[in-house]
């Protein structure tokens, strides 16, 4: 087992789910280009929302869980940060301004 999956099921993730939502994030974040370290980046996605493109606590939408303070950049639609690609750009964008700490609580 990857340690990503065993991430997945140490978070209590539905059996399931984690293929096909792995696979699906794994494109996304891994494959598109992005230079941040991949299997920090998922592990980051998976503890904040457990892969959920709609997940939302506290004024956080997505995957990520991109804090509203960002809305400037989804041109003030919060919306679009539900959509994973969006997500994970503005995820990879304040990755490349900040590193880690955006994600204090699940960052490496």
């Amino acid at each position: 087992m990857s340690w990503i999956g065993a991430a997945i099921l140490m978070l209590g993730m539905e059996p399931w789910a984690p293929a096909r939502q792995q696979a699906d994030w794994t494109e996304l974040v891994c494959n598109q280009g992005y230079e941040w370290p991949c299997d920090e980046a998922m592990a980051v996605l998976w503890c904040e929302s457990r892969g959920a493109p709609g997940a939302y606590a506290d004024g956080n939408y997505g995957g990520f869980q991109i804090n509203a303070i960002h809305r400037h950049r989804v041109g003030g639609d919060l919306s679009q940060l539900y959509v994973p690609e969006v997500n994970v750009r503005v995820a990879h964008e304040l990755w490349r301004e900040q590193g880690w700490n955006p994600w204090r609580a699940c960052g490496p």
